[in-house]
């Protein structure tokens, strides 16, 4: 099979639209955030703590890995980063879909559907349109939305609420990309600094 560079970037397409991907790039931040909780954090730390935290080795270990200063560190960022891609690339490739079902849900069910449900109760009724008029009529009472669907065959009734649900998890990756996007601003460009006043003094000037 001959190698084309138009297959890497569908490649790479692929693997980060993949759900499965996400979950496992979300496992990994979730547990560099906790060795940055549980590990002391430069600069944060008083040296003098860290070297009794710490034996000297550990501490230059540590150091080289990026584990005293873990939201900062390169790896961390591109962990953030790789996993806003993946939300991103998934939400795009599942969006038609889902807008799809907001827009034009499935008013009827074909028996296949309903055979399939584990919650299902099967009344047998004499008149078709008595037993539509009594479903009807317990649907109203419950104020619940009602559209008959004409069908000479099969009629029905159909009934949704908060159909902008659906839509919901759009929200959650939004949330997600701005808590991403500001870890990843932080990381790149934020610093700490402390400044020192006493009363009647002004400065311009923070110590890092």
């Amino acid at each position: 099979m001959a190698f084309s560079l138009t297959t890497i970037p569908n490649r790479i397409h692929k693997t980060f639209a993949n759900l499965r991907t996400g979950i496992v790039l979300l496992i990994l931040v979730v547990i560099a955030s906790a060795l940055g909780t549980v590990i002391l954090q430069r600069p944060a730390t008083d040296p003098d703590k860290l070297s009794q935290a710490y034996s000297p080795a550990m501490l230059r270990f540590l150091d080289h890995v990026m584990l005293t200063d873990v939201f900062h560190s390169w790896w961390f960022l591109t962990l953030l980063g790789m996993v806003s891609l993946s939300i991103v690339l998934v939400s795009v490739d599942r969006f038609p879909n889902a807008w799809r079902f907001y827009a034009r849900p499935y008013r009827k069910t074909d028996s296949h559907f309903r055979s399939a449900l584990p919650n299902k109760v099967e009344l047998p009724i004499n008149d078709a349109e008595a037993g539509l008029n009594a479903a009807e009529r317990a649907m109203k009472k419950l104020r619940w939305p009602v559209e008959r669907i004409a069908d000479k065959k099969e009629p029905a009734l159909y009934s949704e609420r908060h159909r902008f649900s659906v839509m919901a998890v759009y929200l959650v990756h939004a949330s997600l990309l701005l808590i991403f996007a500001g870890g990843i601003i932080d990381g790149a460009f934020g610093y700490s600094g402390f400044l020192a006043l006493h009363e009647g003094q002004t400065d311009n000037v923070i110590e890092l």
